[in-house]
C-alpha cells in the first residue's frame, strides 16, 4: 500500500500531555493520519497540510492516483471489507494510526422536487455512512495506541439547508455532525476525540465557474463578503490534530464567514 510520505517521525504518547507537540524531535514512532477524499479540493489540501505537519499521511479516495506527489490509495469507504484491508495495510507498514480526516463527499445539485430515492440514499451512503464506517475501524487502531483524532468535514448546509447542493446533501452533512457527537461520547474514554468542521462556500473551481451574476449574488449572502479558502479549513484541521485540542470533543467548528451564527 502506498501510504504517502512521512515528513518527520514522532514518538507515540499514550495520552497527549498538555502542551507537548506531537512533532517533538524525541518522538520515535511514526504517526499516521488517514485523509479520505484526498483527490478532491479540500481533501488534497488537507493531505498536503498533514504531511507538512510531520505526520505520515495516508491519502485515500475511491480511485487511486497522485496528489501533490503523494500516492492516493484506492478505498471505497462505504465498503467495510475495503476499509478493514486499509487498516491492515497501515498496521503492516508499522505506523501508529493517530488521525482520520473524513473529507470524502459528493455534492449533488438535484433540488427538493427533483431528487429521487436512489440518489438520496447514495448521497447518505457516501457522505454519512462512509464517514462512520471508516471512523469505527480507524478508532480500533487509535485505541490500541491510546490516543487519536477523528475530524469530519461537514458543511454549513447542515444548518441552513445549503447554499449549493440538494436536500440530500444537507441531510447527509447534518448526519455527519450528529455522528461526530456519538463518536465523541463513545470514544472519549479511550483517548480519542471526534470533532467536525462545517465550512461555508469556498473559493474553488466550482464557484469560479459560476456566472458573474450568480457568483456575486452568492458572495452577497456571506457577511464576510468573500468565499472561504482551503487554508482556513486546513488550519482548523491542523489545530484539531494537536495536543492543544485534546479536551475538545463533540464540537463543530463553523468556518462560514458569518452565514450561520449559533
Amino acid at each position: 500500500m502506498a501510504a504517502g510520505v512521512p515528513v518527520r517521525s514522532g514518538r507515540q504518547h499514550h495520552r497527549d500531555p498538555p502542551g507537548r507537540s506531537v512533532m517533538s524531535a524525541d518522538n520515535a514512532q511514526r504517526r499516521a493520519v488517514i485523509v479520505t477524499g484526498a483527490s478532491g479540493l479540500v481533501g488534497g489540501s488537507v493531505a498536503r497540510t498533514v504531511a507538512e505537519a510531520g505526520y505520515e499521511v495516508v491519502p485515500v479516495d475511491v480511485r487511486a492516483g497522485t496528489v501533490d506527489g503523494l500516492d492516493v490509495t484506492a478505498c471505497d469507504i462505504t465498503d467495510t471489507q475495503q476499509v478493514v484491508q486499509l487498516m491492515k495495510s497501515i498496521q503492516t507498514g508499522g505506523a501508529q494510526l493517530y488521525g482520520l480526516v473524513n473529507a470524502a463527499a459528493v455534492i449533488p445539485t438535484a433540488g427538493l422536487w427533483d431528487v429521487q430515492v436512489d440518489e438520496f440514499m447514495t448521497v447518505l451512503k457516501i457522505n454519512t455512512w462512509g464517514s462512520l464506517n471508516i471512523a469505527r475501524e480507524a478508532s480500533k487502531l487509535m485505541a490500541a495506541g491510546g490516543a487519536g483524532r477523528i475530524i469530519n468535514i461537514a458543511s454549513v448546509a447542515a444548518y441552513t439547508g445549503g447554499l449549493v447542493g440538494g436536500p440530500h446533501y444537507a441531510a447527509s452533512k447534518a448526519g455527519v455532525i450528529v455522528l461526530t457527537k456519538v463518536l465523541a461520547k463513545e470514544l472519549a474514554a479511550q483517548g480519542i476525540t471526534a470533532n467536525a468542521i462545517a465550512p461555508g462556500a469556498l473559493d474553488s473551481p466550482a464557484t469560479q465557474a459560476l456566472p458573474d451574476e450568480a457568483r456575486t449574488a452568492l458572495v452577497e449572502r456571506i457577511p464576510a463578503g468573500r468565499f472561504g479558502t482551503r487554508d482556513e479549513i486546513t488550519g482548523a484541521v491542523a489545530y484539531l490534530l494537536t495536543p492543544a485540542a485534546g479536551y475538545m470533543t463533540g464540537a463543530t467548528l463553523d468556518i462560514n464567514g458569518g452565514v450561520h451564527l449559533r
